[in-house]
């Protein structure tokens, strides 16, 4: 998975003093890369690591302890080539892992069980018709493998829930609930989803700020679902879904007025927290609620005629894959940021709270707006605008520079190796596994990043 990571840019920093080699084994995938695929995953309920990984005829499971020592492997045929997506994976309460390959449209799944002592394999087959469905999401939580569709001429969403030997389905009924725009016009959950495709948030790493401006969002817990909606520039509507007994609660958190009436909004859940934007030409204002009581906790803004400010960084402007660089003053990272896509980004550190805010456009429709033209050869550029700001346990801005996160340690190694592929992350103790397959040495390769917190 590549990702855009801005503070890579901003700091200059030693990898080397950032990672250390916790495994590697031999691995061998043969020609074609086209049909490589791996899945680097922990059994939360004993904190075993799993590598998955396939080429066009064998997959290879590779079992860590808690440890994260070698303790098991299996190398068998993959089954029959229709299947040839490696969608998903579980954990049976015997602890075999349970791999589930897919064909492209998802409507056809092969559940396989790999016996790891007896070398034995076991399938199931699910067949999903998703008539009149569009898909949303997929993805694995609680030890289960999840789809989430969008029935087209109904205001329900479905979710598959795949168990042993079964598949289980819930509809969830939408049609008694209000959506309309600012100015009250209604409108429909497929209009809204349609027009704002569903992003999924990971709550255990920061996410960039091309995820972070998308209106329609999906946070996978532990036990729920939420699911946020900032269509509406004057408020952010909320769902919560039980993954238990599948009930969901409608929420609505308003977004405070500003003045101009031209304003651009949004929100970003963590922490049973709600942080939500609004910001025009002339004015940012960043507040924080608590989620299950909509209990104002903080609120902050940013003006021209604010001799202080809770942002502790430079604003910062930049296109594509260049430096950033630094805007003169805050009305000229105001009037940027109302011609882009705004939205915000909530990471927990150790110790912090760690927050981008800002907005992505492109080039064409930036000197559009200020020259009076539309030159569409150049919409192959994104332009960022953005300012961080750290805030501490009680929320309250501290005068403290982040340091490169993990996932900046991670992606200036994946620049400087071009033999890294097929990479993946996941959060595990207090640190972030990154996995990869180095096509060079033939080897898969575990590696621990941390956060730098030192600052």
């Amino acid at each position: 998975m590549k990702k855009l990571v801005l503070l890579i840019l901003l700091y200059p920093f030693s990898v080397v003093l950032s990672q250390t080699v916790l495994n590697s084994h031999a691995l061998d995938l043969k020609k074609s890369a086209y049909f490589h695929q791996i899945l680097n995953v922990e059994n939360i309920k004993n904190h075993q690591v799993f590598v998955f990984a396939s080429d066009k005829e064998n997959t290879t499971i590779l079992k860590y302890n808690s440890s994260l020592f070698f303790s098991d492997s299996i190398k068998i045929k993959n089954p029959n080539k229709r299947f040839r997506n490696l969608t998903a994976y579980r954990f049976k309460e015997n602890e075999n892992p349970v791999l589930y390959w897919s064909t492209p449209n998802l409507k056809e799944i092969l559940g396989v069980e790999y016996n790891l002592k007896t070398k034995e394999i076991f399938s199931v087959y699910y067949t999903i018709p998703f008539k009149n469905e569009t898909i949303l999401s997929s993805f694995c939580k609680n030890n289960s493998f999840y789809i989430l569709s969008l029935l087209e001429k109904e205001e329900k969403l479905k979710i598959y829930v795949f168990k042993d030997g079964e598949t289980e389905e819930r509809v969830l009924n939408f049609s008694g609930i209000t959506f309309a725009n600012e100015e009250n016009q209604g409108l429909t959950l497929n209009e809204i989803l349609t027009d704002n495709p569903l992003e999924i948030m990971d709550l255990h790493s920061w996410n960039p700020l091309f995820k972070g401006i998308q209106k329609s969002k999906m946070y996978v817990l532990e036990k729920k679902l939420i699911l946020t909606l900032d269509y509406n520039s004057k408020q952010t509507q909320a769902f919560t879904i039980d993954l238990t007994t599948f009930e969901t609660k409608e929420r609505s958190f308003s977004q405070f007025p500003l003045e101009k009436q031209n304003s651009a909004a949004n929100s970003f859940y963590q922490d049973d927290k709600l942080y939500q934007i609004k910001n025009n030409k002339e004015e940012l204002i960043f507040s924080i609620r608590d989620y299950n009581s909509d209990e104002l906790i903080k609120k902050y803004s940013l003006s021209e005629q604010d001799s202080t400010s809770f942002k502790n960084s430079p604003f910062y402007f930049q296109t594509a894959n260049q430096e950033a660089r630094k805007l003169k003053n805050t009305k000229n990272f105001l009037e940027r940021l109302l011609y882009s896509n705004s939205g915000l980004s909530v990471y927990k550190t150790r110790k912090n709270s760690f927050i981008t805010i800002g907005g992505n456009s492109l080039d064409a429709i930036q000197y559009g707006m200020t020259f009076g033209f539309n030159d569409y050869s150049a919409y192959e550029n994104p332009v960022n605008v953005f300012f961080e700001t750290v805030l501490n346990s009680e929320l309250e801005p501290i005068n403290k520079v982040q340091g490169p996160m993990a996932v900046d340690f991670i992606s200036q190694f994946v620049s400087e190796h071009k033999e890294v592929k097929l990479e993946s992350s996941f959060p595990f103790k207090d640190y972030t596994i990154f996995g990869y397959y180095d096509s060079k040495a033939k080897m898969y390769i575990l590696r621990k990043f941390m956060d730098d917190d030192s600052r």
